[in-house]
């Protein structure tokens, strides 16, 4: 009689435990989808504004000119720049020019 009462004591307090880690368990995962609904459906669209916000900046590059070289070193074309307005003026080269039977 007493070993039944013992073994049924230790199955009741081994059901217990494994319901109470169970429960804990469970309050952390909706704890947690909990904090991802917020953050995702009630915040996400002032979070994603203030990431994009954080994360790009304007900068405005000048556009560099200059001469358009062959691989020898010799003017092919130059730019020039007048007053905002961009030109190209292409220069050939003599040697350009003899090579394609203009001189």
């Amino acid at each position: 009689m007493i070993r039944r009462d013992l073994i049924a004591f230790a199955l009741e307090s081994a059901i217990g435990a494994e319901l109470a880690l169970f429960a804990g368990f469970l309050l952390c995962f909706l704890v947690i989808i909990g904090r991802a609904f917020w953050l995702q459906g009630v915040q996400g669209g002032a979070l994603a504004s203030e990431a994009i916000s954080q994360q790009t900046e304007t900068v405005t590059v000048p556009g560099l000119r200059g001469s358009l070289l062959d691989r020898r070193g010799d003017e092919l074309a130059t730019v020039k720049v007048d007053g905002g307005c961009s030109e190209l003026l292409v220069l050939l080269v003599s040697e350009l020019a003899g090579a394609v039977g203009l001189r």
